[in-house]
């Protein structure tokens, strides 16, 4: 297998939407950037006509926000949160925040070995370091309550989660994923998804592993399942 970054990911449309010819709602994005390389994971709410839109907005937003973020190495990390959601208002037009409300999550590698994880209501971002120690990053409680927060519904930044890592932990394979994948995921068997997610998906080539990750989510294993799946992820082998 070639040593290196690998980033890559899959969405699979959820057996309720198939049912109801309705959109994946779900969307994701991955890039490879003179800056470094990062992956984006949206998941559009069901209830918002539009969310299919927001979703695919919200991960371009974020690319061309960091694009600008990085020019100005003072910048904060909220000013580039702020950039996208300003960015992801001017993409939606004509149509309402509402109807396009979306989850989102990014991480972002930089080149010097520096990273950024956000998030922006439910789903998942967990970390493995190459001495086999997780590292999670999850939603914001919000107050022990069904709602759930996102680009078009935020009142705050500090609705954000944001976590950086200067990388003396040595990560080796980052997962995001929407909560069509989380929810199902035990927080005691994540550690045992995510090397599901190294042994089956690294070694593959880009087609063949697409193609594996897209039937697996599309036979996901929990009874009754009905929501879209994405998994992205980012996996660096330079041991």
């Amino acid at each position: 297998m070639k040593k290196g970054l690998k980033v890559f990911g899959a969405s699979a449309k959820g057996p309720a939407h198939i049912k109801n010819d309705m959109p994946n709602q779900d969307a994701w994005m991955a890039k490879q950037l003179s800056f470094g390389s990062t992956i984006c994971v949206c998941d559009g709410l069901g209830s918002r006509e539009h969310s299919d839109v927001g979703a695919k907005m919200a991960c371009k937003s974020v690319i061309e926000a960091l694009k600008i973020w990085v020019s100005n190495d003072q910048a904060s990390v909220n000013t580039l949160l702020q950039l996208v959601h300003t960015i992801w208002n001017t993409k939606i037009q004509p149509l309402s925040k509402y109807d396009c409300a979306t989850t989102c999550l990014f991480a972002v590698r930089f080149n010097n070995g520096r990273y950024i994880f956000a998030q922006l209501g439910d789903g998942l971002i967990v970390g493995r370091t190459c001495k086999g120690n997780i590292v999670q990053i999850e939603p914001k409680d919000e107050d022990f309550t069904n709602f759930t927060t996102g680009l078009g519904i935020a009142r705050s930044l500090s609705e954000w989660r944001v976590e950086e890592y200067d990388n003396k932990d040595k990560l080796q394979v980052i997962l995001l994923c929407t909560d069509g994948i989380s929810e199902d995921i035990l927080t005691e068997n994540r550690k045992d998804y995510v090397q599901y997610v190294v042994t089956n998906y690294v070694p593959l080539s880009g087609i063949r592993r697409w193609h594996k990750m897209v039937k697996d989510l599309k036979n996901w294993p929990t009874e009754s399942h009905s929501d879209d799946k994405t998994l992205a992820v980012m996996y660096e082998d330079n041991e």
